[in-house]
């Protein structure tokens, strides 16, 4: 009897899934602390306020919140539980080039001002759609 032909997948599915998954992170990683490209999202946030853009947004029907990447995948400044039910119910956006693995100050800054827009939009989402918060301390 032959064996089956299974193509790339074959029986090693499994490496084939990290290697795909490697690609997928480093395809990402590779380019994310662009200076050049920090800086210009850098002088966006510094050059929007995220209450008011959260209240218009939610004025005009574009409601969402925002996630990030640290060591897993959060919502910064609400619980996770209201930010997934945001997203289900109306969407979500993300950020880019958020992670814990920081690689260099211009990376850093645009991961801290990101965060604390994302922050700010979050909350304000969560109060015009009149989701309580609850994280502890809240």
């Amino acid at each position: 009897m032959q064996p089956m032909n299974r193509g790339i997948v074959g029986l090693n599915w499994r490496r084939t899934l990290w290697i795909a998954a490697g690609l997928f992170i480093l395809s990402g990683t590779a380019t994310a602390a662009d200076p050049a490209k920090l800086r210009g999202w850098i002088a966006y946030f510094k050059a929007h306020d995220a209450v008011v853009d959260a209240t218009e947004n939610h004025k005009n029907g574009k409601i969402y919140v925002i996630g990030a990447m640290g060591v897993g995948f959060y919502y910064p400044g609400i619980d996770y539980k209201a930010g997934d039910k945001v997203t289900k119910e109306h969407g979500q956006k993300f950020l880019p080039a958020t992670s814990d693995a920081i690689e260099n100050e211009v990376h850093s800054e645009y991961v801290h001002i990101a965060t604390k827009y994302a922050t700010q939009y979050n909350q304000t989402t969560l109060k015009l759609l009149g989701i309580p918060d609850e994280r502890p301390g809240s």
